[in-house]
């Protein structure tokens, strides 16, 4: 995904799918890896969180991300100061909705984080448990990706990000043995004759094998059954050829964990939103007009767009 914030604007971090990934700076853009939150969910939610200078009196233009995709299901929430209004606003948002917020102090932000912590440790758990469920239905594809979630998750325990990388090794390593191995059974069938060279049982085990028939999907219990027709050493040879190619992966070093930002919320908290912007080229934009209620400067109000609450969704085609 090609990001173009702002002019003068700083990134602080990015995260897809509520996972932090690394971002390479290409001129005035930025590029991150997106891609879909499940493979039955063919859909990314992308989080930026980034500061803009603005200090017009009275007045502020906020203008979102140029991005190289449409979007659906934007929303962006403003919080404004106590002591400050907003006298009218135009863009390309429309205000949904709005609402007070109390003090802010030392102790919320501590109970916030530690909530928060407790919230995702519980979401990080139940990935290992869906996991393993997806892996008893021999849905292999979707645990996988759930596994790896779960491998990559900071809030679970040491223990259980290692059982989590564990079985993502494991069942990384089976479905390259049955890839492996249903190439060789291609080439194979490719070439047999009729002859008394034939292989009953590997023409039998390629008959059997999910692969062959367009699925990605297969039932651990019958890998004996896939690799059928093989001799010891050939089956101890692709186990080899796998496991250094599931090493090499994932050995790649993941994005570091970025800190999420939990920004004080006082004063007035303002939802604007968007269904769709097919256009991501053109930048969404807001100019709002800021009044203060005590007498003081407007163009000294502070105000934050929340881009950790800001969400773009990006949509995937569906695999055929």
């Amino acid at each position: 995904l090609r990001i173009n914030l702002p002019k003068d604007a700083r990134l602080f971090t990015a995260f897809v799918n509520d996972e932090s990934v690394s971002v390479v700076r290409e001129g005035d853009a930025y590029l991150l890896s997106v891609s879909p939150n499940t493979d039955s969910d063919r859909s990314a939610k992308i989080r930026l969180v980034y500061a803009v200078p603005n200090a017009q009196r009275g007045r502020f233009d906020l203008i979102g991300p140029r991005l190289n995709v449409p979007l659906v299901n934007v929303s962006w929430s403003i919080v404004v100061p106590p002591g400050y209004a907003i006298d009218g606003s135009s863009g390309g948002l429309r205000l949904m909705g709005q609402k007070s917020a109390g003090r802010f102090g030392l102790s919320d932000y501590v109970a916030q984080a530690s909530t928060n912590r407790s919230i995702e440790a519980k979401k990080a758990a139940a990935l290992i448990d869906q996991a393993n469920s997806l892996l008893r239905q021999g849905e292999q594809q979707q645990a996988g990706e759930v596994l790896s979630k779960a491998a990559n998750a900071f809030a679970l325990d040491e223990a259980s990000n290692e059982d989590a990388r564990v079985q993502l090794k494991t069942l990384k390593t089976q479905q390259a043995v049955v890839g492996l191995n249903t190439r060789r059974q291609r080439l194979y069938l490719d070439n047999k004759s009729n002859d008394s060279t034939r292989n009953e049982q590997l023409e039998q085990a390629a008959t059997a094998n999910p692969f062959m028939q367009g699925r990605t999907n297969f039932d651990p219990q019958q890998m004996d059954q896939l690799l059928m027709g093989n001799t010891v050493e050939e089956n101890s040879a692709l186990r080899g050829i796998a496991g250094r190619i599931v090493e090499q992966q994932l050995a790649a070093e993941p994005a570091p964990g970025a800190i999420d930002i939990t920004i004080p919320e006082t004063g007035k908290i303002l939802t604007f939103t968007r269904s769709i912007q097919v256009d991501g080229e053109t930048p969404l934009s807001l100019r709002l007009n800021i009044v203060s209620t005590r007498g003081a400067n407007a163009w000294s109000v502070i105000i934050l767009l929340l881009a950790v609450a800001t969400t773009a969704t990006t949509l995937f085609p569906r695999r055929a």
